[in-house]
């Protein structure tokens, strides 16, 4: 290929991502105004992803939550997450985070989270997809420890540059603790083995877990081979 046509590519490639990112940017000005008494953070994902066998696949996954007008970084966590395809659309999965959270008197504090599930590809076409998750995890620290249960149902496009959209509710012995409400774009294969996730989510929550949260979301995935697309959160 000439430089020419190399160049072309190129441009065409920013055009298409600088309207992406104006569509993103109006949808969250659109869905996400910040009312007074609710959360604004923003997280970030860095992970990397490789094929064990043709069946099982290893993410090596880390993420940070900022909250900018008051505590910074609040929350840190990373640990593996490990991916096992039973057929076509079965799955099963699980993983183990070692993570360091902010208290309310602003000290961080440790946290493990062993947690394990199944996915389950309802739909797939040339164009899309459906997928529903169901996990357990449990969260274990020195002053509490819980176990928290989450279902999921999303749509993700399959394109090079798609969006996606979910819901999911996380519930516990008490009942349901919030519901999560994303959407984004995935520029899939953004350089030869990267992936970006832009996106958004907004989590109304229990009184007693806080107020409702507003959060902007920034994932870069490295793949180096894989059984399918990586998920943007777990």
């Amino acid at each position: 290929m000439g430089p020419p046509e190399s160049g072309l590519l190129t441009l065409n490639l920013m055009v298409n991502l600088f309207q992406s990112a104006m569509l993103i940017l109006a949808g969250l000005l659109l869905l996400a105004p910040v009312a007074r008494g609710q959360q604004t953070d923003t997280q970030h994902a860095f992970e990397a992803s490789m094929p064990v066998s043709r069946k099982l696949q290893l993410t090596l996954h880390s993420r940070g939550r900022t909250n900018p007008g008051d505590l910074g970084l609040y929350q840190f966590r990373m640990g593996p997450i490990v991916e096992y395809s039973l057929g076509p659309r079965w799955s099963v999965l699980g993983g183990y985070y070692f993570g360091k959270q902010k208290s309310a008197e602003r000290d961080l504090r440790g946290t493990h989270r062993p947690f394990g599930g199944v996915e389950f590809l309802a739909f797939k076409s040339a164009k899309s997809e459906v997928e529903l998750r169901s996990l357990v995890e449990r969260f274990i620290a020195h002053d509490r420890s819980f176990t928290r249960f989450r279902e999921r149902l999303r749509w993700s496009g399959t394109a090079p540059v798609a969006p996606y959209v979910s819901v999911e509710t996380f519930l516990d012995r008490q009942g349901i603790r919030s519901t999560r409400y994303s959407g984004g774009v995935r520029w899939a294969k953004l350089r030869r083995r990267v992936d970006l996730d832009l996106g958004y989510f907004y989590e109304p929550r229990r009184p007693d877990l806080g107020a409702s949260r507003h959060m902007f979301l920034t994932s870069l995935h490295f793949r180096f081979g894989g059984l399918k697309r990586r998920d943007p959160d777990i």
